[in-house]
């Protein structure tokens, strides 16, 4: 009798049955042959089972019997290889016998059955990233999403596993998306099975860091539906997945940045700034920043409320949080009618605090964000009563050229104000800024020198500049390959 009890499988192989299983795999007898597959098909179910085989050289038969003409023959020889599959051991032995092109050619039959037990065996296979590069290079890719379109939903569901795992290898990644790929895993986000909607919903957010690969999501119309599953999937890491993928789209075209506006992502997205799941408010504060970069977004930014949670978000706990929500303000200040609305509801003395955090990303943004406000008249005066010049010369002195640009930036823009730059110098700006020209970056050296030029317009200023060295060094700009240090050393002279 068959051993079908945990018991007499386990005394097949303590008995030494394997060998002789094994065996008869060697040989041609259809009777035999069939009976020995079907028991090793139930032994190899016990993990104990694959060192035996191993040893005993049953995977080179079982490869070869996956290739028999008769049916049974091959579906029992499946069924071993996709139990073997299973076991991280017995992986590499199913490759190195050349066990991918029968299990290719089963994906490609009409039989659901032998399909399915394929499916399980390139899942289990793909789970190893040292396995992709042989999957992929024989050609397993094509046959595996050409099944996402599969009616049978169990067939689905271990194909997308199989892709997703294969998603995770970017070289993997433009193949996936080859010829039909995308708009078959963007058509399973609609699917009621949450296994299959959580593997698509993956494979999307993997596959969609490439930015060519993310336009293709969304002209195949997977926006809406990612926006809905960030906002009403009932599994968390689902939303994740879906907002994961939106972020990447939103940061690979302008386009993008437009359309998901154009699909409503507001009115999910801004509950989400205050979401009680840190890894969703992550996501959300992220693409929020992403899509203000754009200013055809900013009529309905603002008409849908953007401002209050932005600026509450600057006072959030967790750094990520504070740097996403200033950077956001940053872009949407760059607007004049947004200026006086981030001032008015509250956002200048928060982001002036910000100027202190101990996070140089939240003091880049943060500064970004001032030097865009200071372009306003208004505004440049209550930013002086309101204590910002000290935090801003003092991130002068940061070694880190980002927040030096954005610092020197806005006290240049501070200093247009005459009544500004004697406060701006007793603060102790100028040493540093002085300082900042001798660097060899441009964009820094170009609003130093601004900031200078105008400091020096008041006749105290010039002799603290000449004082800490400036002159020489305008002098040295003279010579600057950039037109516009050029003349701002000029004016300064």
């Amino acid at each position: 009798a068959l051993p079908i009890s945990p018991a007499n499988k386990v005394r097949v192989v303590n008995e030494g049955g394997i060998p002789a299983l094994v065996n008869i795999l060697r040989g041609s007898v259809p009777e035999l042959l069939e009976g020995a597959l079907i028991t090793l098909r139930n032994v190899t179910v016990e993990p104990e089972s694959d060192i035996h085989l191993f040893q005993d050289g049953a995977v080179a038969p079982l490869v070869q019997h996956m290739m028999s003409t008769d049916h049974a023959i091959r579906k029992a020889a499946l069924g071993c290889v996709r139990n073997l599959s299973a076991n991280a051991r017995s992986k590499a032995h199913v490759l190195r016998e050349n066990g991918l092109q029968p299990l290719m050619a089963f994906l490609a039959c009409n039989d659901e059955e032998l399909q399915e037990n394929a499916a399980v065996v390139f899942r289990n296979l793909s789970v190893n990233a040292e396995n992709d590069d042989k999957l992929v290079w024989e050609g397993g890719l094509p046959a595996l999403v050409s099944l996402l379109g599969s009616v049978n939903e169990t067939i689905v569901e271990h194909v997308a596993g199989a892709v997703r795992n294969l998603s995770c290898g970017v070289a993997n990644r433009p193949k996936i998306a080859e010829g039909d790929g995308v708009r078959l895993i963007v058509t399973l986000l609609t699917s009621t099975n949450d296994r299959v909607l959580e593997h698509a919903a993956a494979t999307l957010r993997n596959i969609s860091a490439s930015a060519a690969i993310a336009d293709k999501i969304a002209l195949e119309g997977g926006i809406a539906q990612l926006i809905w599953l960030m906002g009403g999937s009932l599994l968390p890491t689902v939303r994740i997945h879906a907002a994961v993928t939106l972020r990447n789209l939103t940061a690979a075209t302008t386009e993008n940045e437009v359309k998901v506006v154009q699909e409503g992502i507001l009115r999910t997205l801004l509950p989400l700034l205050s979401s009680q799941d840190e890894a969703l408010q992550d996501q959300a504060a992220v693409i929020l920043r992403n899509i203000s970069v754009n200013n055809n977004n900013d009529d309905k930014l603002v008409a849908e409320g953007v401002m209050a949670p932005l600026i509450k978000n600057l006072k959030a706990p967790r750094k990520l949080v504070q740097e996403q929500a200033a950077g956001a303000l940053r872009n949407l200040a760059v607007n004049p009618a947004n200026k006086v609305k981030i001032v008015d509801e509250g956002g200048l003395l928060p982001l002036i605090a910000l100027l202190r955090s101990s996070d140089r990303r939240v003091q880049e943004q943060a500064a970004g964000a001032i030097r865009n406000l200071a372009t306003d008249d208004n505004i440049k005066v209550k930013m002086a009563q309101d204590g910002a010049l000290l935090p801003l010369a003092n991130l002068l002195r940061v070694n880190d050229e980002a927040i030096q640009e954005q610092a020197a930036g806005a006290l240049r823009n501070l200093a247009v104000n005459p009544k500004l730059r004697d406060l701006i110098s007793d603060e102790g700006a100028i040493t540093p800024l002085v300082d900042l020209l001798k660097l060899a970056n441009l964009k820094v050296v170009k609003h130093a020198t601004g900031a200078l030029a105008n400091l020096s317009m008041n006749v105290r200023n010039k002799a603290r500049i000449v004082q800490d060295g400036g002159l020489p060094r305008f002098i040295a700009l003279l010579r600057s390959g950039d037109e516009q240090v050029q003349e701002l050393a000029a004016v300064a002279l």
